[in-house]
């Protein structure tokens, strides 16, 4: 089949979605044809609803008005919400599918990369979607999912068949589900072709609130590069030159530290939620974790860690920034000796080649579902912003790991094998 790929994440600034996007896309494309892909872009806007003027004009007034900063602005931001309420709706996505379509649409009148996505879905004899991490429900509804629904419902309307693929489905873990974007998922969900979710308690979440659905589980595309990234002894020896070729012309060079077995720092998915109180936290665990004499390293695995460069500079530790080359990242987690992290996609990348991790909380039930997968004895997560016992005890649970050496390390080897052979066998659904 010619297919649309949608939410090809390769230039999005988080290692996890740009490497399961690449991941998957092998996938597909080992048994179809891709034809065109959706991007940022796209995803993310909020396709806004001009009444009075042209979509154009007020396309480039929401953009100097609907900021946070703006509308937070006294008297400034009042004026500015009453401009974009008297010449439109700024941020018209929501439930009804067919309004959506009608602004997405519209906006492909003036908007090359919207009239591309229409046009590759026209020419299209499928759409495949990486849902990825975006079936969560909050209170505010995800722009991204909105878009995903609405472009769905779209193929669907034109008689192309929808397969979602590599996803998550869950409440969110501040306010629960949004039970009208849980209705209209439900629907498009349970019309698709195909719904293959990533982890059992999505797989659960399916079952009890979209039964209807074709579904199926497979684990996550970064499964099934084990092979480029594991070594026959999972990583139990280390050597630097494991990753001299992927940082090798790297715009970001391999700091120093790495010439010795090191541990790694990451952040979590939930820590922007953290009312500021992440960067202290962090900097005791860094520190903390020093105290085993290993090397550390802290990765910016995702924009929304940004605050760990601040961290890196006030315990003096070496930073991966967000952009590095994603194979260098892989290779970075897959050689560490213990990670420490409240990331899905990093924990599977350090998982590769049997490196173990010591799990922070997340947005979701995520870092608890990948223990799970990996046949961790017993699945548990610390609080995002732990506090100074807890930080001794991811101390303590991280020293444990070190002494189990190389049975540690050969049984979360061997599961991610298990796993990366499961994910592959999505072609034969496909």
């Amino acid at each position: 089949m010619n297919v649309l790929y949608v939410r090809e994440n390769v230039d999005k600034p988080n290692w996890g979605a740009r490497a399961t996007s690449m991941a998957l896309r092998e996938i597909i494309a080992s048994q179809h044809a891709i034809i065109g892909a959706v991007r940022s872009g796209p995803m993310g806007r909020w396709y806004r609803d001009a009444h009075h003027t042209s979509p154009a004009l007020y396309d480039r007034v929401c953009a100097i008005l609907d900021r946070e900063k703006v509308k937070a602005a006294p008297g400034i931001g009042a004026a500015a919400r009453a401009v974009m309420a008297g010449l439109g709706v700024p941020r018209g996505m929501g439930h009804d599918l067919d309004e959506n379509a009608r602004l997405i649409a519209r906006a492909g009148e003036h908007v090359p990369e919207v009239a591309r996505v229409l046009k590759d879905l026209e020419r299209s004899d499928a759409l495949m979607m990486n849902l990825e991490g975006d079936g969560i429900f909050p209170e505010q509804p995800r722009r991204h999912l909105l878009f995903f629904l609405t472009l769905a419902h779209l193929a669907k309307r034109q008689g192309k068949g929808v397969y979602i693929l590599n996803g998550m489905l869950s409440p969110d873990p501040r306010n629960g589900i949004n039970s009208e974007t849980l209705e209209v998922a439900r629907g498009v969900f349970e019309a698709a072709d195909l719904l293959v979710l990533r982890e059992q308690a999505s797989k659960r979440f399916q079952e009890a609130h979209m039964p209807a659905a074709n579904a199926f589980m497979r684990p996550d595309a970064v499964f099934t590069w084990r092979d480029r990234f594991a070594d026959d002894s999972g990583g139990e020896r280390y050597d630097p030159s494991a990753l001299w070729p992927f940082f090798d012309r790297s715009p970001v060079p391999m700091p120093a530290v790495l010439d010795k077995p090191y541990a790694v720092v990451g952040g979590s998915s939930s820590a922007q939620w953290a009312n500021g109180t992440a960067p202290a936290a962090y900097r005791a665990l860094v520190t903390a974790l020093k105290k085993l004499g290993l090397g550390v390293v802290i990765v910016e695995s995702c924009h929304g860690d940004s605050f760990l460069h601040g961290v890196a500079k006030a315990t003096d530790t070496p930073i991966i920034p967000v952009d590095v080359p994603i194979s260098a990242a892989v290779a970075l987690l897959a050689n560490a000796r213990v990670f420490v992290s409240g990331r899905w996609h990093p924990s599977i990348m350090a998982s590769l080649n049997g490196t173990p991790s010591v799990f922070l909380g997340s947005n979701s039930h995520k870092t608890l579902s990948i223990q799970e997968q990996l046949s961790y004895p017993d699945p548990h997560e610390y609080p995002v912003v732990p506090n100074a016992g807890e930080i001794d005890a991811i101390v303590a649970e991280a020293e444990d790991l070190l002494q189990g050496g190389a049975s540690v390390r050969q049984r979360i080897a061997a599961a991610s094998a298990h796993l990366a052979a499961d994910a592959a066998s999505l072609k034969a659904l496909l």
